[in-house]
Order: structure tokens, then sequence, then C-alpha cells
């Protein structure tokens, strides 16, 4: 009877096939039954599925109150854009063979200083450029228009990509289409064709001249216009900070960030309320933007 009752209640706490027992300390990584190999990595691939649909939702629920807010004219918007009638229409027939022109009239050979590889991803993403409506309009214009002559694309030695008045110097960080990069502060996946829109917001062809455009107010500018457009239309998410760093050290009062739809800067590295695109807040509240969760 004493025997009965012990197997009983051993038979009562042993799990089932398919039950589980909670691993407190990581609920990602709780302990099933045999088969514990199968069971552990469909758990898994379904709390990724429910983590990516969730954080779909949410992104969806942002991206609406982006375009609504978006529609809003507020200062950022005088910004940039001065010259932006001057671009020409183009054809789709001259893509490709003005994009080889272009390579040849603007880039830095790759026997030369500074010159760039055609293999490269900052080759690679002119190329997609190239092969976009706008991006197409931009380079013709670099092409057929005097007041851009002597535009030049290189290699540039540092990480990050940069541009002036007529040059964009390609970062050494600069990443491939395939890498999923994320911004360092806002944690945002990077489309390297959006960077080279960015980067032309500095240069002649949007500024009557480039001195003084890289302060946060063009920045957010330079993302709202240009850069998100081409983010949205590739599936992406709006970019909805841009964080600047003001002096050396990694320290929170080395940096400042400004919300691109409402202009608002403040000090430290800070994101948005993953609720509010509009909000800024502490990267350490719970309340801000993360990257979608992965166990």
């Amino acid at each position: 009877m004493g025997n009965t009752a012990i197997q009983r209640t051993k038979r009562e706490n042993t799990p089932k096939i398919g039950q589980r027992k909670i691993n407190r300390a990581n609920p990602c990584m709780d302990d099933f039954p045999t088969p514990s190999g199968t069971l552990r990595a469909a758990y898994a691939e379904h709390h990724n599925k429910m983590s990516h649909i969730q954080h779909r939702k949410e992104a969806n629920a942002r991206i609406i109150k982006y375009k609504q807010a978006v529609k809003k004219k507020t200062t950022l918007d005088n910004k940039i854009l001065v010259r932006k009638a001057q671009l020409p229409s183009v054809n789709p027939g001259e893509y490709d063979s003005n994009f080889k022109k272009f390579v040849d009239k603007c880039f830095i050979k790759p026997s030369q200083s500074q010159g760039i590889a055609f293999s490269s991803p900052g080759y690679i993403a002119f190329e997609a450029l190239s092969k976009t409506s706008y991006g197409a309009a931009v380079i013709k214009a670099l092409l057929t228009n005097p007041d851009y002559d002597s535009f030049l694309v290189g290699q540039g030695s540092t990480q990050e990509t940069r541009a002036g008045d007529r040059v964009i110097l390609i970062g050494a960080g600069f990443p491939f289409k395939s890498d999923k990069k994320r911004f360092e502060t806002s944690r945002q996946l990077i489309l390297p064709v959006a960077i080279l829109y960015h980067e032309l917001g500095h240069t002649r062809l949007f500024q009557e001249q480039s001195e003084g455009t890289h302060d946060l107010p063009h920045e957010a500018a330079i993302v709202k216009i240009l850069e998100n457009p081409i983010r949205m239309a590739a599936g992406y998410e709006p970019r909805y900070t841009y964080t600047n760093r003001l002096q050396e050290g990694s320290d929170d009062k080395s940096f400042e960030t400004i919300n691109v739809l409402s202009g608002k800067k403040l000090p430290g590295k800070r994101v948005i309320d993953k609720s509010e695109p509009a909000k800024l807040v502490s990267m350490t509240d719970p309340r801000g933007l993360k990257p979608p969760h992965r166990c």
C-alpha cells in the first residue's frame, strides 16, 4: 500500500510529454521531458514567432502615428531641400548607363588614394540607389548639371560615412545589405542605401552650402525628408531619433539626441517611447524602443 502511494506520487509529479517545468532563472530555457530537444526547439520557435508578431504590431502602430505626425510642418522642414526642384526626370532605360557614367566620372579609382573598390559595400549601395527613381534623378543631376562638377565618391579612413559640399567618403564600417546592423543608440536596423540618401542631404545637391549642416536640427531634417521615405518604401521602420556626439567620452554628457518628429532635443543617448514615437525616454526606461527579443 505504502509503495503504491509512493509510486503514484512520483507519477503525479512527473511531467507528461509536452508539459514543461519552468526554469525560473531563464524562462527561455525551460526544461522539457523527453524528447527534450524537439520540444525545447518547438517552444523556442513559438516564443520567437509570438515575440516577432508582437513587435510587428507595435511597429505598425508606430508607423501609423509617424505618418500622421509627419504631415504636420515643423521648423525642421525649412532646414534642407532648397535645391530639390532642380532634379531632372529620368527614363528607367537610362538607369544602368547613367550609373556606369557616374562611376567613371565621380568614383575615385581603386588604384588611387581613397579609391573605392567595385565590390565594396559603398559601391553596391550606390548601385542600388541608381535603380530607384529618386536616386537615378540625383545621379543624372550630378552628371549633367555643371554646378555639381568635381563631385567625388571615395573610401574614407574613418568608420563613419561623411559628406561635404562635393564629396561623399564611404566609412570603413559601412554595412553590406546582408549585415543587418543596427544603429548604436536607437538599435533600429540600418538600411545601407538610405545612408546614402542621408549623406546626399549634406552636399550641395540640397544645400546652398554644406557648412553648418551637421547640427542636430539639420541631421533630423535630413532623416525625416530624405532618409525615412526610402526606409519605409523598403519595408523598414522610419528612424525616430538622431544622436550626436558632442565631445570625446562614453558618458551621457558626451551625447545629445533629437526626436525626428517633434524636433525636441535632450542631453544624452535617448530612444523613443515604443508607444509614442514623438516622445524621448532614456535607454534604460522600460518604455523605450528595443530590438525584437530573441532567446
